[in-house]
């Protein structure tokens, strides 16, 4: 396996709580070029590891970062489809996918499902993807291993910014209609003129 040093070493690093310091296309455009065809387009499979077309599932297959996260995730997504077709009572069945149980993202599915604030539950999960890439990184620093768990990190951080775009927005909404409403309201008797 082909080793990566100069273009893993001009990445920045990811922190979970950091912003994305560019969008995966980003991180796609900087590696076209500097890597083998073949391991170019492994890596761009981890933008969509849910598809179900059989040359995605080959490129996803051909990284044991990706194919591990790929049964992960499968796994998460299908319990999480069980607990919410059991909460309104329907039968889970036609919400599942074909896929091996892994424990660890089940695991990682009822504790999200468990939270009250629907948004702290999709945290969760993006801190357990977070920590299962830590794991299946561990050992690989400069080879196609790293740059796929890179890619990976590097979705989590992108959606966990459109949460944050949208807890702002949404406060913005909040403050401006109470803004509003106050503006609106009749003044209380006993008061000016």
């Amino acid at each position: 396996m082909p080793a990566y040093y100069y273009l893993r070493s001009t990445l920045p690093t990811l922190l979970p709580a950091s912003a994305p310091p560019f969008s995966f296309r980003g991180f796609l455009d900087r590696c076209e070029g500097r890597m083998r065809d073949a391991d170019f387009l492994v890596l761009a499979a981890a933008g969509d590891t849910e598809a179900e077309d059989a040359e995605t599932v080959r490129r996803v297959r051909a990284s044991r970062v990706l194919s591990s996260f790929r049964t992960w995730d499968k796994a998460l997504r299908n319990e999480l489809a069980r607990l919410r077709a059991h909460k309104l009572g329907r039968a889970p069945e036609k919400f599942l996918r074909p896929g091996d149980p892994e424990w660890d993202g089940i695991r990682a599915a009822q504790a999200a499902a468990q939270c009250e604030d629907p948004l702290e539950g999709e945290l969760i999960i993006e801190r357990e993807k977070w920590a299962y890439l830590e794991r299946l990184e561990a050992g690989h620093y400069f080879d196609l291993e790293a740059l796929a768990a890179y890619a990976l990190k590097l979705r989590i951080l992108e959606r966990k910014a459109r949460f944050e775009a949208e807890r702002g927005e949404a406060s913005y909404r909040t403050a401006y209609h109470e803004i509003l409403d106050t503006a609106e309201a009749p003044p209380a008797e006993g008061r000016g003129a």
